[in-house]
């Protein structure tokens, strides 16, 4: 039986990472962490109708399986009077391709869930509830300047003082199988000390970006992260997306670092951002003429390129 108030919730996606890697905390010890790319044009909606009926029931989706979980857990977490309900989801997100569409399905339902019960719950609270359900979540359930998330703790490392300046992205999707890949199944890289120590001053190189709106240096620590990351989940072809990125005057280059999309990056302040986001799509459409390719910025709605 249902009944009660019907709770609305929505996670957006993202488009891989800007950096990730291990960092140094306070207890002097490294933890895995990464800053998200945000792609909040697009991701997951959520529709919660509470009942009393025994666990979450999930339409219309066979993988929803970490959204369920979510709700379960959100429902005890927030003491809720029924014991399950109804749960709805839609995303416009492809599996597998390092966009978070786990992390905005669950973020998008204990919002949800949240709104059901008439509250709302922080960021930190959806973060450790996100990693409870997945056991790894990205950082998009945090607002505003950007956060370095260790995102198999559920706990924020560090807070940049400034939202990211405006940025442009023109990404291609390289996935050859169609399939994706299974993020979980891939483990934890296991980085060296030196890279580590890399990771730390990257780290800092971000800070001082973000603190002077400085998508040059911004583009450059991505670039730096995601040619790391060629060491453990390498992205087929990253040469080539790296000389499309120096023949259209990109910033840098960013990956899902456990993903099969990439982006290019620019400074949608410039006054030639138009023309280098136009010739970086024709670039990468004759570089990898099979796959899809596309445009959006961190301020406006997303586009085809």
């Amino acid at each position: 039986m249902l009944q009660g108030r019907i709770g609305f919730g929505r996670g957006i996606a993202h488009h891989g990472e800007l950096l990730q890697g291990i960092f140094q905390t306070e207890q002097a010890s490294r933890c895995a962490a990464l800053v998200t790319l945000p792609w909040p044009q697009r991701g997951s909606s959520a529709r919660f109708t509470p009942g009393k009926m025994r666990g979450v029931q999930v339409l219309g989706r066979r993988d929803a399986h970490k959204a369920q979980r979510a709700a379960a857990l959100a429902l005890e977490h927030l003491g809720f009077p029924f014991p399950g309900g109804m749960l709805e989801l839609m995303s416009d997100l492809p599996r597998g391709r390092g966009l978070g569409s786990s992390t905005s399905d669950v973020v998008a339902t204990i919002r949800a869930v949240a709104d059901a019960a008439e509250t709302t719950l922080s960021a930190a609270a959806l973060g450790r509830l996100a990693v409870s359900a997945e056991a790894a979540s990205d950082g998009t359930m945090f607002e505003g300047p950007p956060v370095l998330f260790a995102h198999r703790e559920g706990s924020v490392l560090d807070v940049f003082s400034q939202p990211l300046p405006p940025l442009g992205i023109v990404g291609v999707d390289l996935c050859q199988s169609g399939q994706g890949i299974d993020t979980l199944a891939c483990g934890p890289p296991r980085y060296t000390e030196r890279e580590g120590a890399r990771f730390d001053e990257l780290r800092h190189e971000l800070r001082a970006a973000i603190d002077r709106s400085d998508v040059a240096q911004l583009g450059a620590v991505a670039t730096a992260s995601a040619r790391i990351n060629q060491h453990y989940l390498p992205v087929p072809s990253f040469a080539g997306v790296e000389e499309c990125a120096v023949e259209s005057g990109a910033a840098g280059v960013q990956v899902a670092h456990s993903g099969t999309v990439v982006g290019l990056l620019f400074d949608a302040r410039h006054p030639e951002f138009s023309s280098r986001c136009i010739a970086a799509a024709r670039l990468l459409q004759r570089a990898f003429p099979r796959q899809p390719t596309y445009q959006f910025t961190t301020a406006s709605n997303a586009a085809s390129a």
